[in-house]
């Protein structure tokens, strides 16, 4: 699933790149806020930060094109005056406040967002007979996001674009004399087999 959202952010940002020229030596700098990810369910993965890994890829894919046309702001920083100006206190960030924020990073663009999906389906089963038995399932995980580049000084929405990817992991179990050896886990995958 990583790769076909590296995917999509790549393609969203050589979208940017051809629309927003490049001078000789000259980088835009830019500041990539934690994507918000208030509407998802956040009771199956616990602690997990999605805006923020989302955020992370995106940094990651801006300092990776070619030619190199950003300068990005670390992330510390950003979450410093997030939290100094009580901006995203309550989880809204416009266009209009992001300029003000980008304006205090001296950045001339900000990168923000919404993680709109972000699942994991399981599906299938197992049949076991007197200690003997074989499960296949598949889990589907699915992420959506939307981004948006803000002009800093004119708070303007300059490109909007959403992305999704999906991807499907087959789990097959086997089960013998009551022991279960599962091929998707981790113990499998340390050994030589795996």
């Amino acid at each position: 699933m990583k790769k076909l959202v590296l995917l999509y952010l790549v393609t969203l940002f050589l979208l940017v790149s051809l629309t927003i020229p490049v001078w000789a030596q000259n980088l835009y700098s830019i500041a990539v806020l934690p994507f918000d990810d208030g509407s998802i369910d956040e009771t199956w993965w616990g602690d997990y930060d999605v805006g923020s890994g989302v955020a992370d890829e995106f940094v990651t894919a801006l300092l990776n094109l070619k030619p190199k046309t950003f300068r990005v702001i670390e992330r510390e920083q950003i979450q410093r005056v997030l939290q100094e100006q009580e901006f995203g206190a309550s989880g809204l960030v416009d266009a209009s406040t992001a300029a003000q924020i980008g304006k205090i990073l001296g950045v001339q663009f900000l990168l923000m967002g919404r993680v709109t999906e972000f699942s994991n389906k399981t599906a299938g089963g197992s049949l076991s007979l007197g200690g003997k038995g074989l499960g296949l399932q598949t889990t589907t995980s699915r992420v959506v996001i939307d981004a948006r580049l803000v002009d800093t000084a004119t708070a303007e929405i300059i490109v909007a674009a959403k992305g999704e990817g999906e991807k499907k992991q087959p789990h097959i179990s086997l089960e013998y004399d009551w022991h279960t050896l599962d091929f998707s886990s981790e113990e499998f995958r340390a050994t030589n087999l795996g």
